[in-house]
């Protein structure tokens, strides 16, 4: 796995405008709050919720789409999973190498770029009010990767960049924004307040949100790594089969 794993960076460093793209593209939300905060640069974090919440917005309506069209053009000058294949790598190894490779980068650099500028006030005017803000930062990052890595795996379910970018959408705003909270009324009507709760706590936004703007519980911690583990054995799954039936893009 280690030479795939090395193989998909070379893709990634070699791909010209590509890996620029990556690079400079999230660097504008490092400059995107400072824009949102202009006049509150002397206020520390805890006033500066509402920005935070325009940040989760713009975050969860631009980075999937992004990661994964640019995870298609990336896999894509590989032929996804026909050169591994055929180089008698199994589709475990073919999975996390992509994982451990684009996923990490694009997690890393889309969770700095994102909190960098309230990193930076939070040390400089502190965080006031704002309670457990390194358990936010951390809950974030895992936030961050979940939609990095779902994002990738959509794109190698799909192996076609366009669809990817289109199924992801539909992961992401059409499922999360739309059927979940149509979902949560639902049983919420029903009388079954505890399952609508869980729902709302399921969907992504929400937890994007909540490590900004929420109050931090047990059961906020564990839908979030346990939804992300959750979500990440479900593609697995599909990935899996698609690159053992042979099924290249």
């Amino acid at each position: 796995m280690n030479k795939l794993i090395r193989a998909e960076f070379y893709r990634l460093r070699h791909t010209g405008h590509l890996f620029w793209y990556a690079i400079l593209l999230p660097m504008l939300f490092i400059f995107m709050p400072y824009i949102l905060c202009m006049d509150q640069m002397d206020k520390p974090l805890d006033e500066l919720i509402e920005s935070l919440g325009t940040m989760c917005v713009l975050v969860y309506n631009f980075f999937p789409a992004v990661v994964a069209g640019f995870a298609g053009q990336l896999f894509n000058k590989g032929k996804l999973g026909y050169y591994e294949v055929m180089a008698g790598n199994k589709p475990s190894h073919i999975i996390m190498s992509k994982i451990f490779s684009d996923g990490v980068f694009f997690s890393v650099i889309y969770t700095v770029c994102v909190s960098a500028f309230y990193v930076f006030l939070g040390i400089k005017n502190g965080v006031g009010t704002m309670t457990h803000p390194f358990i936010r930062l951390g809950l974030f990052a895992v936030v961050m990767a979940h939609l990095v890595v779902s994002s990738i795996m959509i794109m190698m379910a799909s192996k076609k960049t366009v669809s990817a970018v289109v199924l992801t959408y539909m992961r992401f705003m059409v499922f999360d924004i739309a059927f979940m909270p149509a979902l949560a009324f639902v049983f919420t009507k029903l009388g079954l307040e505890g399952v609508a709760t869980h729902l709302g706590y399921m969907i992504l936004f929400n937890q994007l949100e909540m490590t900004a703007l929420g109050s931090i519980d047990l059961t906020a911690i564990l839908h979030i790594i346990l939804g992300f583990i959750g979500e990440f054995i479900l593609w697995y799954i599909v990935v899996y089969r698609g690159i053992k039936k042979k099924k290249f893009s």
